[in-house]
């Protein structure tokens, strides 16, 4: 504010930008801040690394770990991104081995771009497996417009010492570089894409691209909307993976008459559940009641075995995720309780003043967006301020004794009412059936539903 309050910056542009740099180096989810949407765009490439761990063996017979290996395999933007780029070979490129990126070793490459940019965790590992996928697709949440604007085109060396160059393709929304359009609302902005320099795609206008493992060259032209990725005939699709609330699933059947490990495990039907995140757009409870709704059209179908891939899931309403636990482990949806977590918050000189002056039960502002909490040891919302706050506990972590208030968990009697109708699963899976497919990025609420015990 000294600065804006001093005329340092030019445009409210700069200052957008600004803030976001300031945020995005604190490498946190929970601080992250996403610019309006005149402002924001996302920029990407055709590809996508596929990083292979292989093993060698040595003269002894001994089975040695090697290097983990990338390879350019095609992206959701691969069709749209050859519509744009015709001069650009992609299939040329394509599933071949990569050893260098902008002329700087590959793991190197993508750790630096991770440790400056990639805001879903503050966990190295973490932050590296999402890199793998932001670095070729760098969204408007954890980039400076103005950083690719003014930077080269991407340069990758494969084994064999040749390269290819890749100009990056920018995916904005109706309005972008329009100030105009962040002071009106949604409903009035225009359907027309604005092109201008290198801001080529309009955002609604994206399709993905075939990318299973059978994919080939020939199978570049064609596109196929989201609403079914990786089209086989022996998968049925359930609800779409477009779906307005973030979940989609789809009956995977084992059509292989030879394979005796399914036929021995008894598996003929898999569900695979992709949640992309635990917070659906809309009004809370619209958006609670829209993804149940979707999971219990997922959890009527026949299956043998559970699949629930939550790679890359940034997390969201922790009573949302709970719930959906419920619905996946019957010791869960006999006894909730037994989902419950426990917080704690530090006391404060902030919070101190807060709960004597206010002494709310809750310690949100508004708790029916975040939902609100009650006394574990009761089951019941607590009285007052005071009654969580006080007396607390003094705990020692790192070193560092403080106070923090008493336990106390989330209330979410409004998410065990959904699905409306009462809905409970024909069957549960045994813990040996119901598989979470994670990936290092799944954060926040999502890092919670992945504890199952």
């Amino acid at each position: 504010l000294t600065m804006a309050n001093a005329g340092e910056f030019a445009t409210d542009f700069d200052f957008q930008e600004h803030v976001q740099s300031i945020l995005t180096s604190t490498l946190d989810a929970h601080t992250r801040y996403q610019k309006p949407v005149c402002y924001a765009v996302t920029f990407v490439q055709p590809v996508v690394f596929n990083v292979e761990l292989d093993t060698t063996s040595s003269d002894d017979d001994d089975t040695v770990a090697a290097e983990p290996t990338a390879y350019l395999y095609p992206s959701t933007m691969s069709a749209e991104y050859a519509k744009v780029f015709p001069d650009v070979d992609i299939t040329s490129i394509l599933f071949k081995e990569i050893v260098l990126v902008n002329g700087v070793e590959f793991q190197t490459s993508v750790s630096d771009w991770g440790s400056t940019h990639e805001t879903r965790s503050n966990h190295p590992s973490a932050r590296f497996n999402a890199a793998l996928r932001s670095y070729l697709y760098r969204g408007a949440v954890s980039l400076n417009v103005g950083d690719l604007l003014s930077s080269t085109d991407l340069e990758v060396t494969f084994t064999d010492g040749t390269t290819a160059t890749l100009p990056w393709l920018a995916v904005y929304k109706t309005g972008f570089g329009d100030p105009d359009t962040c002071l009106v609302s949604p409903a009035t902005t225009s359907s027309t894409p604005k092109p201008s320099g290198r801001l080529l795609l309009h955002l609604d206008d994206v399709f993905s691209s075939p990318g299973h493992d059978d994919l080939k060259d020939s199978d570049m032209g064609a596109a196929s909307n989201l609403a079914m990725p990786f089209a086989r005939p022996d998968r049925s699709l359930v609800v779409p993976f477009n779906d307005t609330f973030s979940i989609g699933c789809f009956i995977q059947t084992n059509t292989d008459s030879n394979n005796e490990d399914y036929e021995e495990a008894g598996v003929k039907r898999t569900l695979v559940m992709k949640v992309e995140g635990f917070a659906p757009p809309g009004e809370y409870m619209d958006a609670w009641t829209g993804f149940l709704n979707s999971a219990q059209k997922c959890l009527e179908q026949d299956f043998d075995l559970i699949v629930v891939d939550v790679m890359a899931n940034g997390g969201g309403y922790v009573c949302l995720g709970l719930r959906l636990l419920e619905l996946l482990v019957e010791q869960y949806n006999d006894d909730h309780t037994k989902v419950q977590m426990k917080y704690d918050l530090p006391h404060s000189p902030l919070m101190d003043v807060y709960i004597e002056k206010v002494n709310n039960p809750n310690p949100y502002i508004n708790p029916q967006d975040v939902e609100e909490i009650l006394d574990p040891s009761t089951q019941q919302p607590f009285p007052n301020g005071h009654a969580y706050y006080y007396p607390g506990r003094n705990v020692t972590q790192g070193g560092v004794s403080n106070w923090r208030t008493n336990w106390f968990s989330l209330n979410c009697q409004e998410a065990e009412a959904l699905p409306a109708n009462g809905f409970r699963p024909k069957k549960f899976m045994p813990p040996e059936r119901l598989i979470i497919l994670t990936d290092g990025t799944c954060g926040s609420t999502c890092a919670s539903f992945t504890k199952i015990p």
